[in-house]
């Protein structure tokens, strides 16, 4: 009886200890990279410039702010300058990048003309859909010595979607002979393209929390 109940003791000093360790190293993958858990030092992300595949000047500048701006604000992360100070590095491109007429809102009509000059026959304002598609990987930095170069580990791939839609116009201004819509559409497109980098910034960020 006595030796059973001194087996019973010894399994359960086992049990707790393997949980303890278990529970540990939980607490310290979580809490290094997502949340800070407990008196977990922060995990240290570098995010480089974004490649950009496409055709289109910009989108890699934009995004890139918003990725770093949105880890920035996370408990238990710190944004580095540097891939050699970093323990993680979260890296990207941007392989598409397009816009399509989603559908017209006005015709020009010859009152139209009369009040404002707009072209006759065009369509003078549209809905433009614009979108964004981007891969990202998250690597694991091992720091280097005097005898080897650090190496990264790739955690995970994805690749993330983004769209949003503006309205465009095209109006002809007949006493100077040009037309301010380029200006106006410009601004407008890179209005929803940094409303895109959030949204995309948002879901690699949660692929952050769960996938690690």
């Amino acid at each position: 009886m006595k030796t059973t109940f001194i087996k019973r003791v010894r399994s359960a000093a086992f049990c707790f200890v393997a949980l303890s360790a278990c529970s540990c190293a939980y607490k310290l993958r979580r809490g290094s990279l997502n949340r800070g858990v407990g008196d977990v030092e922060s995990a240290r992300v570098f995010v480089p410039i974004v490649d950009n595949l496409s055709t289109e000047v910009g989108p890699e500048a934009v995004l890139t702010g918003a990725l770093r701006e949105a880890l920035s604000t996370l408990q238990g992360i710190e944004v580095v300058n540097s891939e050699s100070d970093a323990q993680f590095v979260l890296r990207g491109r941007v392989k598409e990048w397009g816009r399509r007429l989603s559908s017209p809102t006005s015709l020009s009509t010859a009152e139209a003309e009369a009040r404002g000059g707009l072209i006759r026959n065009q369509t003078t304002a549209a809905d433009i859909k614009v979108s964004m598609i981007a891969d990202f990987e998250l690597l694991e930095v091992h720091s280097s010595t005097d005898s080897a170069p650090s190496v990264s580990r790739r955690l995970w791939q994805r690749q993330f979607s983004s769209e949003g839609t503006y309205e465009a116009y095209n109006r002809f201004e007949e006493l100077s002979g040009s037309s301010s819509s380029p200006f106006i559409n410009r601004s407008r497109e890179r209005l929803q393209l940094r409303k895109m980098s959030d949204s995309m910034a948002r879901q690699i960020i949660d692929q952050v929390s769960q996938d690690f």
